[in-house]
């Protein structure tokens, strides 16, 4: 993991990276959970996942670690 954080009231967020990461390497993006602004009051959703491809070639297969 490169990094982690929030986003803002707004849904928004940055995320800076230093050092890039080494050729070939396939950079994504991950996000969990957030309240729905269509849905005010009722909680953080934990079943709500998006991960998004960044950089590199897809891989060939993608397992889960949990």
């Amino acid at each position: 993991m490169l990094g982690a954080v929030r986003t803002d009231e707004n849904g928004e967020f940055g995320l800076g990276i230093v050092d890039g990461p080494d050729a070939g390497a396939v950079l994504y993006l991950v996000a969990q959970g957030g309240e729905a602004k269509t849905a005010v009051g009722a909680g953080s959703n934990p079943a709500t996942t998006l991960m998004a491809l960044l950089r590199g070639d897809a891989p060939a297969q993608v397992r889960s670690t949990s």
